[in-house]
């Protein structure tokens, strides 16, 4: 069984869509598709085939930045006092 042929069959029975990583993991473990030197597959390999058929694979990238129009709550926190010795109780 080739490889992306592997994948699209994990996929299906999973009935739902998987990191690289786990599709990697996953079909190194039931071993439906074996590399010539027996050496591991790779989540970049499944990245690679999954990105040559795009008529048998959607990829979907999720990536988390920073908002940089928001000002960082760093600063604040830096400004806290370092304990309740430095709080002013004079009020």
């Amino acid at each position: 069984m080739t490889l992306h042929k592997a994948m699209e069959k994990l996929l299906r029975e999973a009935g739902r869509g998987m990191t690289t990583a786990k599709i990697a993991e996953e079909l190194n473990k039931n071993k439906w598709y074996q590399k010539k030197d027996y050496s591991e597959i790779s989540p970049n390999q499944i990245s690679a085939r999954a990105s040559k058929y795009p008529e048998i694979f959607e990829i979907s990238i999720s990536i988390v930045n920073r908002n940089r129009t928001q000002q960082s709550t760093s600063k604040e926190v830096s400004k806290a006092p370092k304990n309740t010795n430095q709080i002013d109780r004079k009020k």
